[in-house]
């Protein structure tokens, strides 16, 4: 079931990053029709910066990553976070926002490493 219909950004008085992103500054309105979306791009095309202003938007928790209220890595995205606006089928309380750096090793604080292998897996 599609849980999150729609994503969409009111329009800001705030300029500078992450606003200028050209990806970010041309969102309006994104429908979510499927129950798995892809997000596809080459570096620094904002993202990571829009999943995580998604995880913020929607106090989801963030596997492998600091509590969303505490991080202050995430201080400048944190305005775009509060211009998206979510529009819900049914919600939940349940889920997690699961990025693509949340499947390194490391997270942000360090922590939580992965144990190490001492001999080949085969």
């Amino acid at each position: 079931m599609i849980y999150l219909k729609e994503i969409s950004k009111t329009p800001s008085v705030f300029e500078g990053f992450p606003f200028n992103i050209p990806t970010i500054a041309s969102l309006d309105s994104l429908q979510l029709t499927s129950p798995l979306v892809l997000l596809m791009g080459a570096n620094a095309t904002g993202k990571s910066t829009f999943m995580e202003s998604l995880a913020i938007a929607s106090n989801r928790v963030v596997v492998g990553g600091l509590d969303l209220k505490r991080d202050e890595s995430l201080d400048s995205i944190r305005p775009l976070a509060k211009a998206l606006r979510l529009s819900w089928a049914p919600r939940t309380a349940k889920g997690f926002f699961l990025g693509t750096i949340s499947l390194t090793p490391l997270n942000k604080s360090g922590q939580h490493r992965l144990p190490e292998r001492k001999s080949a897996p085969f």
